[in-house]
């Protein structure tokens, strides 16, 4: 029964990740990071509190399943490519997400936001099953 509090408790986290940054596109997700993250780290860290909540609750009930590794693995992946893109803001906050990925701006709709909902808390789920 324990494990459901904690499928609940990502998924709550997950979803105040999914709900927090208002953009409708990939670049202005990144700008909008961006500015946060040059605001203050603290509060940057605390968006992603879905990871370390997963890095608390892999290591507190010793879980070594493959599944749990690959949703941390998938996450730190996701938080590593989202910090390359914020490297790639220059001092104004303008960001160029042509030049970088030689792709027009990418519009987000509600699946790929909260694609990480649903995906993740699956993963654990199966994992400790």
């Amino acid at each position: 029964m324990n494990f459901f509090l904690d499928i609940a408790i990502l998924v709550l986290l997950e979803f105040i990740e999914a709900n927090t940054p208002k953009a409708n596109t990939l670049k202005e997700l990144i700008e909008w990071l961006s500015a946060l993250m040059r605001h203050n780290i603290f509060q940057f860290i605390l968006l992603h509190s879905s990871l370390l909540y997963l890095l608390y609750f892999t290591f507190s009930n010793t879980i070594n399943s493959f599944f749990v590794t690959s949703a941390i693995l998938m996450k730190s992946i996701d938080l590593g490519f989202k910090l390359y893109l914020i490297s790639k803001v220059d001092k104004n906050g303008h960001f160029s997400i042509i030049e970088i990925l030689k792709v027009p701006d990418m519009p987000i709709g509600n699946g790929l936001r909260y694609s990480g909902t649903i995906i993740y808390p699956l993963l654990v789920l199966i994992g400790v099953s």
